[in-house]
């Protein structure tokens, strides 16, 4: 069994119109195939991380934004 995790590289709201070919390709393969897929909301998987966890990295008290590069964090 599989499941893909992509990350989406945006940094707003889209549609899957707006993902990149390949990313859109997976995902017609995957529904092709009976496969489940995830494609984040936000930018990055990283940007999931709980605001505890980023906190503590950064020595920072974080508010999570999943739009934003994980660097700005």
């Amino acid at each position: 069994n599989g499941y893909f995790v992509m990350d989406s590289d945006q940094d707003k709201a889209y549609q899957i119109v707006d993902l990149r070919e390949t990313k859109r390709r997976i995902i017609s393969e995957c529904d092709a195939n009976k496969i489940g897929y995830w494609v984040t909301k936000g930018r990055e998987i990283e940007n999931y991380l709980p605001e505890k966890i980023l906190a503590e990295f950064s020595g920072n008290k974080v508010r999570r934004d999943i739009f934003k590069p994980l660097e700005k964090f």
